[in-house]
């Protein structure tokens, strides 16, 4: 997988992927930040400004909307604690 920051494109199996804004970004944060968790609540703070999640999927569903354009690899789940991003799988 390829990330280009400035042209904001992921190359995934020789293919450009049809990522959102929001994916893209939320791809981009995680990659930046490669083996940290990063929490929901992170995440939903930093690109919506909200800080209570008990109501909200939102994060979920963007994530496995990402996980299924990269074929499952990349990113990681913490149960508990948030999501990561993993370059190398083992």
């Amino acid at each position: 997988m390829v990330i280009d920051f400035i042209k904001k494109e992921v190359t995934f199996d020789e293919k450009v992927l049809d990522l959102t804004k929001r994916e893209f970004e939320i791809l981009e944060l995680l990659a930046k930040r490669e083996g940290k968790i990063v929490s929901r609540e992170e995440l939903l703070q930093h690109f919506w400004g909200i800080s209570d999640t008990a109501e909200t999927r939102t994060i979920d569903v963007l994530i496995s909307k990402i996980r299924k354009k990269l074929n499952n690899h990349y990113i990681k789940t913490k149960r508990g604690f948030g999501y990561y991003f993993e370059e190398n799988e083992t």
